[in-house]
């Protein structure tokens, strides 16, 4: 099974919302292999991890979504969660 397949299949079999499981395929469809290939990877180890993912994923879309009012703002929030992200995978490859 390829990796887009892989995350596809952990994405649908898990307990996210209809509307969630379609915004994750979407952004599966237009996402780069080593984008796909890393998320997989990282999921398929740490499952449990999905949600956390999905907040941080759908704070992102609202932080772009700000762009077209504040971009100050929306660059200020994605800088937050960026520097949120880092932490979670530093916490995560320390396992």
């Amino acid at each position: 099974m390829d990796w887009k397949a892989k995350l596809e299949a952990l994405i649908g079999s898990s307990v996210l919302s209809d509307e969630d499981k379609a915004s994750w395929a979407e952004l599966i469809a237009t996402s780069q292999e080593n984008f796909i290939e890393s998320l997989s990877e990282i999921l398929e180890q740490f499952p449990e991890e999905l949600d956390w993912f999905n907040d941080v994923y759908k704070r992102k879309k609202a932080a772009f979504a700000l762009f077209s009012n504040n971009k100050a703002e929306g660059q200020a929030i994605l800088k937050e969660i960026y520097e949120e992200e880092k932490a979670k995978l530093t916490e995560l490859l320390g396992r």
